[in-house]
């Protein structure tokens, strides 16, 4: 009896383009600089979803105080410390 063993879904270049909102020459370049992890099959790349997550997560930015985004926050903040 043959075990079924769940094989991680593959990913395209137009696959991991069309996640990041971003050229799929863009993630070509990112994947032979191994800004992103990929596979070669062939002449082929191929990406994991994990691969992609963990992109996401290493170049995720996180301001230092939420409010700085916007004039109107930083103004809001400046008439609360006077007061």
């Amino acid at each position: 009896m043959a075990t079924d063993h769940a094989q991680p879904a593959l990913l395209t270049d137009e696959d991991v383009a069309e996640q990041l909102k971003v050229p799929t020459t863009w993630v070509a370049v990112a994947a032979r600089r191994g800004l992103i992890g990929s596979r070669k099959i062939g002449r082929y790349r191929r990406f994991l979803q994990e691969d992609v997550d963990a992109y996401l997560e290493q170049n995720r930015t996180i301001a230092a105080n939420p409010l700085a985004l916007s004039r109107r926050s930083t103004a809001a903040l400046n008439r609360q410390r006077r007061t």
